[in-house]
């Protein structure tokens, strides 16, 4: 990663936002960015929503610029850019994004949430549960896999499930 000392910061140009410093035909920048260098809008006010791709990706593209020497950055944005945010790790199972503030309770809430997802998407197999058209149900899998299916059960028995199959 290049240093801070490395790259000339434009506190002295008397504009806020970052500048590129080096124009060429071949570089493309987003409409994000481009926004930001011509409004002379700091990137620590990125005009995305946070924590949305769109965020990251303003972030990302300019720490690409930013390390190529290609923009010139205040010092607040040189410390966002020499951070990890835009950057991603696994905790507990969870993809979340690097040097971004989050509350323990939103982190809490989030976990749980996708732990409810997770069991949406692949509930226990063999298990009866109460409720449905009849007293029970339960998911079984077919035997060669694949194909999840939802039963019926009609009594129980010495916990054997009688399944109510349906007729075609």
């Amino acid at each position: 990663m290049i240093k801070l000392s490395n790259i000339p910061l434009n506190e002295d140009c008397g504009c806020n936002g970052p500048q590129l410093i080096k124009e060429s035909k071949s570089l493309v920048l987003s409409e994000g960015m481009k926004y930001h260098i011509k409004e002379g809008r700091m990137l620590i006010h990125n005009i995305y929503r946070p924590l949305s791709e769109n965020y990251f990706a303003l972030v990302n593209e300019a720490r690409n610029l930013y390390n190529q020497g290609l923009l010139s950055v205040t010092e607040d944005d040189a410390e966002l850019l020499e951070s990890d945010l835009g950057k991603f790790g696994i905790y507990r199972g969870i993809k979340v994004p690097l040097d971004y503030p989050i509350l323990l309770e939103e982190l809490i809430q989030l976990t749980e949430e996708l732990e409810e997802a997770s069991e949406k998407k692949h509930p226990p197999l063999g298990k009866p549960h109460r409720g449905g058209s009849k007293k029970f149900y339960v998911y079984v899998r077919k035997p060669g896999g694949g194909v999840l299916k939802k039963y019926q059960v009609l009594k129980k028995e010495n916990n054997l499930f009688q399944i109510h199959k349906k007729q075609k």
